[in-house]
């Protein structure tokens, strides 16, 4: 399943945009060659994926200048179910071999300074991280 939408705001001085996004899938993990099918249906064992996925884009327009500012922010929980047993207990406690979350928030800010005959000068910080996570799973995922 995928859904994905979005909003957004234009005023004089500034523009935003929302927008979220939300993906399950269900992925088959194959064991070798001569374990693999051309079926469509998963079987053991699979990993089971949800992730959403917000953001927020900016701009502010000053004088004659402008400031944009990105954020990002990811929600990712993944699980994997290897045996019979897993699958039997799913719906009664969840009992998946990996059970991990991650969350991840990220941002972009950038200083546009007034254009020059020539010339376009542009202040940026950025950080790709700010990660979280969690495992409740039965077996730990080793970085």
């Amino acid at each position: 399943m995928d859904f994905k939408g979005g909003v957004g705001l234009n005023l004089d001085q500034f523009v935003t945009e929302f927008r979220y996004n939300y993906n399950q899938s269900k992925i088959g993990i194959t064991e070798g060659i001569e374990d693999q099918s051309n079926s469509k249906s998963v079987v053991l064992p699979y990993q089971d994926l949800n992730t959403h996925i917000l953001s927020l884009h900016n701009h502010f327009f000053l004088h004659k200048s402008k400031i944009e500012l990105n954020l990002g922010y990811i929600i990712n929980n993944r699980k994997e179910y290897e045996d019979e047993h897993d699958q039997q207990n799913l719906a009664e406690i969840n009992l998946a071999a990996l059970d991990m979350q991650l969350r991840t928030l990220s941002y972009d800010l950038k200083y546009n300074f007034p254009k020059l005959e020539k010339f376009d000068i542009r202040l940026r910080h950025q950080k790709r991280g700010f990660p979280s996570g969690r495992s409740f799973g039965k077996e730990l995922q080793i970085h």
